[in-house]
């Protein structure tokens, strides 16, 4: 799991790349839970980029060490990797758009996303 910091102060992005679909999902499934038992202001992403599944965790305040620890067991599946600045700033956008609509969860699921 590496940890990037956007340009605002608080904001960051942990990521692992996964050797299957079937274990990003299961890393998607507990990252998405965790956030939701544990009320955090992160958001939880899946996407594949020229075959390999990633999964992204994004959030905008500091988490605490407990969340910290949990986070990175639940990402531990993977190989910790950075995202690409053009895709990190799309899920970042993807993000705000979601707070925007002020509601506690969202979920879309999308077969037909090209591979990057």
């Amino acid at each position: 799991m590496t940890k990037e910091r956007s340009t605002e102060s608080d904001s960051w992005i942990f990521a692992s790349r996964f050797p299957s679909v079937e274990k990003a999902r299961n890393s998607y499934e507990q990252a998405r839970d965790l956030i939701l038992a544990d009320d955090l202001a992160a958001s939880v992403f899946r996407f594949t980029v020229r075959d390999t599944s990633y999964v992204a965790v994004l959030g905008d305040r500091p988490l605490s060490g407990v969340d910290l620890r949990h986070l990175a067991e639940v990402l531990t599946g993977g190989e910790p990797t950075s995202v690409p600045d053009q895709i990190s700033d799309q899920l970042q956008q993807r993000r705000q758009r979601f707070e925007a609509l002020k509601v506690d969860f969202l979920e879309r699921r999308r077969r037909d996303a090209p591979n990057v």
